[in-house]
């Protein structure tokens, strides 16, 4: 009978808790209804516990003075002024469509996390398109010079009296069509900043040299060139007359073509010696 009454105590007891917590969680379930779950954020922004109105008027407020910062390569900078391209921008129907999916369905603890999605903008194109084309970073001035890639190449180098390869030149020079994309990508997605120096994300956006230090070919003729360079030769005329033969003057007197050292007759050598 004790036990019977135990269980029945256990189950009313059980009852109650289960009652007590589902109560809490459809509580809470009806207090976010209308508003973010704790620790949402909207493409970085913190909008934990906000109405969708308060977040629109916030984004609104945010973007009220937008400009985006661009970063390139050797410190190059810029920015684009929203009222100088006409930028406007309208969160309401992304902020709607991210809400709308977060409280698709009933959850137990309401819980956030970063949602990210392109809000709908809109900037004057050609405004834009002239900006962008008269930029530090396609024109260069004073203070930044655009930069063509250069060839990696084979040279001798007279301080270490062996050939060498210089290295390629990355360069700063743009491919314009696609800087052009990039920059009006991120006003579409409402970004305040993008660092095209950033490999991953903007991997064909300098142009590049079409020859590097990893070139094989390169790699060759510095190896077949150091072979018949590298010598020192003194030779003995007789009368004290003594020829120094060093390898910066042979370097003069070769040329590496089609995979092989050039020949060089002895008419050249013997004007070179004299």
């Amino acid at each position: 009978m004790e036990k019977r009454k135990a269980l029945i105590l256990i189950g009313i007891v059980s009852a109650v808790v289960l009652f007590v917590v589902l109560g809490f969680v459809a509580g809470l379930n009806i207090y976010y209804s209308n508003k973010w779950f704790p620790g949402t954020t909207v493409n970085g922004m913190d909008v934990s516990g906000q109405t969708i109105d308060e977040t629109v008027k916030k984004l609104e407020e945010a973007y009220k003075n937008y400009k985006l910062s661009i970063k390139g390569r050797d410190n190059g900078n810029m920015e684009i002024l929203g009222d100088d391209i006409k930028f406007s921008i309208n969160p309401e129907s992304k902020c709607k469509e991210l809400f709308e999916g977060q409280h698709s369905s009933f959850t137990f603890f309401p819980k956030g996390k970063n949602l990210e999605g392109y809000y709908d903008t809109s900037f004057d194109e050609k405004k834009l398109n002239k900006l962008l084309g008269d930029s530090v970073f396609i024109k260069g001035d004073k203070s930044y010079k655009i930069i063509k890639p250069k060839n990696a190449y084979a040279t001798f180098d007279k301080d270490i009296n062996q050939y060498i390869c210089k290295e390629e030149v990355a360069g700063n020079m743009l491919k314009k069509d696609l800087f052009f994309k990039a920059v009006k990508k991120a006003l579409q997605e409402g970004r305040i900043n993008i660092d095209i120096t950033d490999s991953k994300e903007y991997p064909d956006i300098y142009e590049v040299p079409g020859v590097t230090s990893e070139n094989e070919e390169i790699k060759n003729e510095i190896e077949a060139c150091n072979d018949v360079a590298v010598r020192y030769i003194s030779w003995n005329m007789g009368e004290g007359d003594v020829v120094k033969i060093t390898p910066l003057k042979i370097s003069k007197w070769i040329k590496y073509e089609n995979e092989k050292i050039k020949e060089v007759s002895h008419h050249i050598m013997d004007k070179k010696l004299k």
